[in-house]
């Protein structure tokens, strides 16, 4: 009977450790597998992001090659207005000149026509 007993003890000290062993064994899978889990949710949020960040980049560089277009279209069209306004400058101080002679001639006919009188 003490050996039944013994056997008994030994057998349930043996269940236990072997229970230990194999709890021990599925709490470090478990914990493998969370881990697992884990870093392919951080990387799957990474290529998230990395895509959305790649997407503004594109979206920025396009405006500001848009705006640098834009830019420079409005500087060549300052540049055309001054050009503009540079020959309208000549075209009325060729024009006054023009007057300013004119009148000038204008005046002598008028002083001649009077002398003649």
């Amino acid at each position: 009977m003490r050996n039944l007993i013994l056997g008994a003890g030994a057998l349930a000290l043996t269940g236990a450790a072997v229970s230990y062993i194999c709890l021990k064994e599925i709490k470090r899978r478990e914990q493998k597998d969370m881990n697992d889990k884990m870093i392919d949710k951080v990387e799957s949020i990474n290529e998230a992001v990395q895509k959305k960040a790649d997407k503004v980049k594109g979206v920025s560089a396009d405006a500001a090659k848009k705006a640098s277009h834009a830019l420079n279209d409005a500087h060549g069209r300052s540049e055309q207005m001054q050009e503009r306004k540079e020959h309208i400058k000549k075209d009325l101080d060729t024009g006054f000149k023009k007057i300013k002679t004119d009148i000038h001639k204008t005046k002598k006919n008028i002083s001649k026509e009077l002398k003649s009188l």
